[in-house]
C-alpha cells in the first residue's frame, strides 16, 4: 500500500579553486651556454664571470649588453641563484649555482614558464560520488524551488577532502588552458556554495507493516537508497515524510489533539480494507476544494469547550458532534450550530471524524492511533490516520444516519434540519420542515423560513441542488400562501430586517423577495425605498408599484421634473415612464426658456423668443409632454386628483404658452394639409403652378411677393428678356385666375431680432407663420433655402416640388421654366 509521496531535495555543492600552474618551454642557445658555464665552471673558468667568458672564450662583442637580456629572467623563474648584491655578470662563475627547480628543469632541458593563476568550479554530487567540471557558460542543472512540504537531505562536506580529486581533474581537455605541457601546481579551496536537486520518493507499507522507500523515476537515487544507512534514511526522509517531530500546533488551532499514547494502536495486519495516509491531515485529500462537507469530530477535552461554537445543550464527554459547513481547513465560523448524538457501539475504536465529499456519498471515515512500522529490520511505533473502504464506511455511515435523523426530527429546528440533506432527498427535508412549521403564524412562518434557507444555503453542495427544482417551487408557493393570510401588512422595520436576512439565501431568493415586497406596507418617502433597494441584492430587481405610497409617487415625479437622480432606487414599474417624462420635460423647459420651471410670472415675447422661431420643434415637443404624462399617469395609477397635483403647474403653463402660439402662428391646418409658400422666382418660373398643387396643398403667396411682380410688370429690367417679361405678366394672370390662394403678409416678428427687412426675410416670415403645419417653402434661391431650413421650415424648387407632389396642368396651360434672371 501507498504510506506517502513526497520530494526530496539533496545538496550538490559547488566548489571554488583557485589553481596556479605554468607552462615548460626550451631553452634558448644562451640560455642553455650560460646554464652550461654554471652546472660545469671548471678550474679553468671558474675564476672567470660570464662576461669575460663570453668575451675572451666565445668571442662575443657587447657580451655585458647581450648577457643581460638573458640572465634576468633566469633570476625571475628561480633558475638560478646568485650572492645577495652581487652583480651575476661580474662575479666568478663558481659562485653562480642552480636551484632545485633549475636543477629539475636542467635534467629534462627545460625551463620553467611564468607562473599563472586561474579560479575553477566544480560540482559535487554525493549520491553519484561525482566531481564535474563546470565549463564557463554550462551551469550544473538543478531545482532551487521549494516549497513548505518538502524534506531536504542533509550531506555533511570537508571542501579539503576534495582538493586531490580536483587536481587529479585537472588534465588535458578539461579547460581550454589545460595542455600537455601544462604543469599544475597548487590547488586552494576559494569557497564553497549548495544548489539543490529533487527527487520524487515513495514510501509504501506491506500487510505486515514492513515499509520500504523508492525513487521510481531516477534509478541513480534508487542504488544509492540501498546503499545508504538506514538510521539516515529513517531519520532524515521517513520520519518527515509520515508528520513525526514536526512542530505541532495548539490544540484550538486544529480539529483533533495529536496522538497521545492513551490512544489505541492500530494493527496494520488486520486493517485488509484500509488505506494509510501519511500525516495527521484534518480533511480528505481527494475532497474538492468546493465541496460542502459534513464532519463529526470527537470532542477529546469535554472540560474545554469548543470556542465560539454554539452549543445547544450540555455535551456528555462520551458524545460526538457534527457540523456542516463550506470545506476548510481551519475551524467552522462563530455561530455554527452544533448537535450532540450520544456515543453508539459501532462507532469504532480510535474513531476521529468522517467527511462526505457530497450528498448521496460513502464517506471518507478516518481513524487514527499508533501503528508499528519495520524499517531496516527495526520497530518504529509510528501515528497514523487511516480510512475505511467503501463497504465498511458505507455500513457505519448508514448507523450514523439512523441516530441523527432520530436526534434532529426529536428537537426540529430551522437551522438543523438541512443536515438530513445528506441523507435524504430534498422533498423529504422540506416536507419535515413544513410540518414542524405548521401552526405557525405568518410573521414567524416567514422568519423561519428565512432561517431554513439560509441554512440550506450553508449546508448544500449547490451545485447539485437546483433552485428551480420542485421542492424549492414548493417553498415559493407555500410561502405565497403564507403571505396571503396576513391580516395586516408588514411594517417597514421587519421588512428590513427580512430582505436583509434574505441576502444569506440563495434558493428561490427572488420569488421570496418579491413575494415578501408585495405584501409590505406601502412606504412614503423616498428615503425608505433607497433603504429597501440597498437590502436587495439583485440591483436588476423591480420594485412593485403596490409599494409606493401617493408621496413617494409625487416625489417621484417631482424628482423627474427637476431633472433629479433616482438611481439608487433602481428599476421600478414606472422607471420606462418616468425617464421618458424626465426627457421630453427638460427639452420642452429648455426651448421655452426655462418658463416651465420659473416661478415668477409668464410673459409672452420674452420667455418664449426661443420657441417663437422654432415652432415646429415645440409643437412636437408638447405633444409629446403631453403623451408622456399621460404614460407615467398610467403607469403610477395616478387617480384625477394625484394627477392634478402632479402636473397641474405643468398643465396651466403648457395652455398659456399653447394660448400665446395660437396669437403668433396660423392655426393647424386640418390632417394631411399642408401650406405651400411661394416666392417671386417660382411664380415667374412655374406659372401653371396653382394647376399642379399636391392633393389637398394649399397656395400661399405672401404679399410681398404680389408687390414684386407688380414692380417686375410696371418697371421691367432693362436686362430682361421679352420672354422674362411674358412670363411675369403670365404668372399674374395665373395668380388672378387661381381660385384657392391665400394671401399672407410678412411676419418680422417671427424672425430673429438682428434680421433686417428684406424681401427674401419677409417670404420667409410668411412660412413661418404656417409653423403649425407641415408647410413647405418654394424657392429657387439656394440662400433662402439655406435660411429656411435653419428655422425648422422645410424649403424646395419649384422643379423639385413638381417632381415630388405636383399633378399633370392642362395642356393649354403648360410652359417650361423661363430662365431666372
Amino acid at each position: 500500500m501507498k504510506l506517502a509521496e513526497f520530494r526530496a531535495s539533496y545538496p550538490l555543492f559547488e566548489l571554488q579553486s583557485e589553481v596556479t600552474f605554468q607552462t615548460p618551454r626550451a631553452p634558448t642557445v644562451v640560455e642553455r651556454m650560460i646554464l652550461r658555464l654554471i652546472v660545469t665552471a671548471t678550474a679553468s673558468i671558474g675564476d672567470m664571470t660570464l662576461a669575460s667568458a663570453f668575451t675572451d672564450v666565445l668571442g662575443m662583442g657587447d657580451a655585458r649588453r647581450v648577457l643581460t637580456t638573458f640572465i634576468e629572467p633566469l633570476f625571475v623563474l628561480d633558475v638560478v641563484l646568485c650572492p645577495t648584491g652581487e652583480d651575476p655578470l661580474e662575479i666568478p662563475i663558481r659562485l653562480l649555482s642552480l636551484t632545485e627547480t633549475g636543477l629539475a628543469f636542467w635534467s629534462r632541458n627545460l625551463l620553467p614558464g611564468a607562473p599563472q593563476t586561474k579560479r575553477v568550479t566544480h560540482t559535487y554530487d554525493f549520491i553519484t560520488d561525482t566531481l564535474t567540471p563546470q565549463r564557463r557558460g554550462k551551469l550544473a542543472q538543478t531545482d532551487n524551488a521549494r516549497t513548505e512540504d518538502e524534506i531536504f537531505l542533509d550531506q555533511p562536506l570537508r571542501a579539503s577532502d576534495l582538493q586531490a580529486r580536483i587536481h587529479e581533474s585537472l588534465i588535458p581537455g578539461s579547460h581550454e588552458w589545460v595542455t600537455r605541457t601544462t604543469e599544475i601546481g597548487e590547488v586552494r579551496n576559494s569557497g564553497v556554495s549548495t544548489s539543490w536537486r529533487s527527487v520524487e520518493l515513495r514510501l509504501d507499507c506491506k500487510q505486515d507493516g514492513v515499509l520500504s522507500l523508492d525513487a521510481p523515476n531516477d534509478k541513480v537515487f534508487r542504488l544509492w537508497l540501498r546503499a545508504a544507512d538506514p538510521e539516515r534514511l529513517w531519520t532524515q526522509l521517513i520520519e518527515p515524510a509520515l508528520g513525526i517531530g514536526k512542530d505541532t500546533p495548539e490544540p484550538e488551532n486544529r480539529w483533533h489533539l495529536p496522538i497521545t499514547d492513551g490512544k489505541q494502536r492500530l494493527d496494520l495486519r488486520q486493517a485488509q480494507a484500509v488505506e494509510l495516509l501519511a500525516g495527521t491531515s484534518s480533511m480528505p485529500a481527494k475532497a474538492p476544494s468546493s465541496a460542502g462537507t459534513l464532519m463529526l469530530s470527537r470532542m477529546f477535552t469535554p472540560d474545554q469547550p469548543p470556542g465560539d461554537w454554539v452549543r445547544l445543550q450540555d455535551v456528555a464527554p462520551s458524545s460526538f458532534l457534527f457540523d456542516l459547513f463550506r470545506q476548510r481547513r481551519d475551524r467552522p465560523a462563530a455561530g455554527s450550530p452544533l448537535l450532540s448524538i450520544p456515543l453508539a457501539p459501532y462507532f469504532p475504536a480510535g474513531f476521529t471524524y468522517l467527511t462526505l465529499a457530497s450528498p448521496g456519498k460513502v464517506p471518507d471515515v478516518r481513524l487514527e492511533g499508533a501503528a508499528d512500522l519495520i524499517w531496516a529490520g527495526q520497530a518504529y511505533r509510528v501515528p497514523l490516520e487511516l480510512t475505511l473502504a467503501e463497504e465498511p464506511a458505507g455500513i457505519f455511515w448508514r448507523a450514523c444516519c439512523h441516530d441523527m435523523e432520530t436526534a434532529l426530527l426529536s428537537r426540529p429546528q430551522a437551522a438543523l434540519l438541512p443536515a438530513m440533506l445528506w441523507w435524504q432527498p430534498p422533498d423529504f427535508v422540506v416536507a419535515q420542515w413544513l410540518s414542524c412549521c405548521d401552526g405557525l403564524g405568518p410573521h414567524d412562518w416567514i422568519g423561519q423560513l428565512v432561517e431554513f434557507l439560509a441554512a440550506l444555503r450553508r449546508r448544500l453542495a449547490l451545485a447539485a441542488i437546483a433552485p428551480q427544482s420542485d421542492w424549492a417551487k414548493t417553498l415559493a408557493e407555500a410561502a405565497a400562501g403564507v403571505v396571503s393570510e396576513l391580516t395586516n401588512p408588514v411594517d417597514f422595520p421587519e421588512l428590513i430586517v427580512w430582505l436583509d436576512l434574505l441576502k444569506n439565501v440563495s434558493l428561490a431568493r427572488p420569488q421570496l423577495q418579491q413575494i415578501i415586497l408585495e405584501s409590505a406596507v406601502q412606504v412614503e418617502t423616498l428615503e425608505d425605498l433607497q433603504l429597501i433597494r440597498q437590502s436587495l441584492d439583485d440591483e436588476r430587481m423591480v420594485l412593485p408599484l403596490r409599494l409606493m405610497g401617493s408621496s413617494v409617487r409625487h416625489a417621484l415625479i417631482e424628482q423627474m421634473l427637476a431633472s433629479g437622480d433616482t438611481s439608487k432606487i433602481g428599476p421600478l414599474v414606472a422607471s420606462a415612464a418616468l425617464a421618458r417624462l424626465k426627457q421630453v420635460y427638460a427639452a420642452v423647459n429648455d426651448l421655452l426658456g426655462g418658463a416651465l420651471s420659473a416661478n415668477s410670472a409668464l410673459r409672452a415675447g420674452t420667455a418664449y423668443a426661443k420657441a417663437r422661431r422654432q415652432a415646429t420643434t415645440a409643437y412636437k415637443l408638447l405633444s409629446e409632454l403631453r403623451n408622456s404624462m399621460e404614460d407615467v399617469r398610467n403607469a403610477l395609477q395616478l387617480d384625477d386628483k394625484a394627477y392634478a397635483l402632479a402636473f397641474g403647474r405643468t398643465q396651466d403653463r403648457l395652455q398659456h404658452f399653447e394660448q400665446w402660439m395660437d396669437t403668433q402662428f396660423a392655426p393647424a391646418e386640418e390632417p394631411n394639409t399642408r401650406p405651400v409658400v411661394m416666392d417671386t422666382n417660382t411664380l415667374i418660373d412655374f406659372p401653371t403652378i396653382f394647376d399642379q398643387l399636391g392633393l389637398n396643398d394649399i397656395a400661399v403667396v405672401p404679399k410681398r411677393v404680389v408687390q414684386e411682380l407688380d414692380q417686375l410688370k410696371t418697371k421691367p429690367d432693362a436686362s430682361s428678356s421679352g420672354r422674362r417679361a411674358h412670363q411675369v405678366r403670365k404668372a399674374m394672370r395665373s395668380l388672378d385666375q387661381a381660385t384657392e390662394v391665400r394671401s399672407q403678409d410678412s411676419m418680422p416678428e417671427l424672425l430673429a431680432l438682428d434680421w433686417t427687412s428684406t424681401p427674401d426675410n419677409d417670404i420667409l416670415s410668411a412660412a413661418l407663420f404656417y409653423s403649425r403645419s407641415p408647410v413647405i417653402l418654394l424657392t429657387g434661391d439656394k440662400n433662402l433655402r439655406i435660411k429656411a431650413k435653419a428655422e425648422g421650415i422645410r424649403a424646395m424648387s419649384g422643379e423639385e416640388y413638381l417632381h415630388e407632389f405636383g399633378q399633370v396642368a392642362p395642356a393649354h396651360t403648360t410652359m417650361a421654366p423661363a430662365s431666372a434672371s
